[in-house]
């Protein structure tokens, strides 16, 4: 898995809930700025049909266009339920269509004739799963501290990033276990293929 390019494709976002604040004009510089990144960063992945890259350009143009245009301050009070419920329904849709979209990920980095193997697209949904379970959570807080009053605005905001770190920690052991099974399992195959010794001969009489 390459985990350079999942963390260029959540950028945007990163860069996004950092600039973000209680003011619309840091709204609108923080939307301004997850699109500049996401053309700048992710250029070769938007040309590859990259599935959340796409879905992060999209987003973010919508955005854009009904907060600093349209002046629709639904969606301006809404962005963290909209971003996270974005990521959630992209992540559990491409898995709903068989299609992860951490795939895209890791096929840069294993021989074309994997990309069909069980254990490859099994480990993907795996990854690609806990990354829907990120979102989830992610959104369930921002839900919450939406429909709430909460003096301690700051956990939610905490125990968000970390949960985006752990996502990212978790993608980059589980790959590295991945990567190191398949290697035993096609060594062990290697094994079992490998010809017997041939039977002696008798000695002449």
């Amino acid at each position: 898995m390459n985990v350079l390019s999942i963390l260029l494709s959540f950028a945007p976002w990163i860069v996004f809930g950092f600039i973000a604040g209680q003011s619309l004009i840091r709204l609108e510089l923080a939307m301004l700025v997850a699109l500049a990144i996401t053309l700048l960063l992710s250029y070769k992945q938007l040309k590859k049909g990259y599935v959340l890259t796409w879905v992060t350009l999209l987003f973010f143009v919508f955005s854009f266009v009904a907060v600093a245009l349209m002046k629709n301050f639904w969606v301006a009070s809404h962005m963290g339920v909209l971003s996270y419920a974005t990521l959630a329904a992209v992540t559990w849709g491409s898995m709903l269509a068989g299609q992860p979209w951490t795939l895209q990920y890791a096929k840069e980095e294993v021989d074309r004739s994997l990309w069909q193997n069980r254990s490859f697209i099994h480990a993907n949904q795996v990854i690609t799963g806990a990354w829907g379970i990120v979102f989830f959570i992610d959104l369930a807080m921002n839900y919450y501290k939406l429909n709430h009053h909460f003096a301690q605005e700051w956990i939610f905001e905490v125990v968000g990033w970390v949960l985006i770190l752990a996502g990212m920690g978790f993608t980059m052991i589980y790959t590295d276990r991945s990567r190191k099974r398949r290697l035993q399992q096609e060594q062990a195959a290697h094994g079992t293929a490998s010809p017997s010794a041939a039977p002696a001969q008798s000695s002449p009489k």
